[in-house]
C-alpha cells in the first residue's frame, strides 16, 4: 500500500555532517570541484561525468579515515567511510556578527562504514578523498 516498512538486517546510513575550520580556502576549493565533477558542467553538459568516463566515475567517490585520539595522542579507535560523495556545502558566515573562526559545514552521503583496528605506528588522521 505504498508505505515504507524497516526489516532487520537492512542498513540505511543517514549523511554525515562533517564541520571543516577554514584556514586557506584549499579544502572548500577541492569540495566544490568534487560536487562540480559530479553534478557536470555549469551548462548541464554531464558527458564527460556519466557518459561512460571510468577515469571521471572513478574518482566521483572517495575513502575517508576516522581515528579517534586519546588524552596521551595515541590512537585509540579508528573508522573508516567507503564510497562517500558531498551532497551538500554550508555556507562561511562573513558579517560582522561574529568574530569567530570561519567555518563550515558538508554533508557526506556515503555507502557504509567500517569498525577499523589500529597498529601501535597510527597517530594522525588520514584521509583519501579522491576528487
Amino acid at each position: 500500500m505504498g508505505r515504507a516498512y524497516k526489516t532487520p538486517g537492512f542498513r540505511t546510513f543517514d549523511v554525515w555532517n562533517v564541520t571543516v575550520i577554514n584556514d586557506d580556502m584549499a579544502a572548500r576549493s577541492n569540495i566544490i570541484a568534487w560536487m562540480r565533477n559530479l553534478a557536470g558542467t555549469l551548462q548541464g553538459n554531464r558527458d564527460g561525468v556519466f557518459g561512460g568516463s571510468s577515469k571521471v566515475l572513478a574518482s566521483s567517490e572517495g575513502d575517508a579515515t576516522v581515528v579517534q585520539m586519546g588524552l596521551d595522542g595515541a590512537a585509540k579507535q579508528s573508522w573508516k567511510v567507503h564510497q562517500m560523495w558531498p551532497t551538500e556545502l554550508g555556507e562561511i558566515a562573513l558579517d560582522w556578527s561574529s568574530d569567530a573562526i570561519e567555518e563550515y559545514t558538508v554533508a557526506f552521503a556515503y555507502d557504509y562504514w567500517s569498525h577499523g583496528t589500529l597498529t601501535s605506528t597510527t597517530s594522525v588522521i588520514s584521509t583519501s578523498i579522491s576528487s
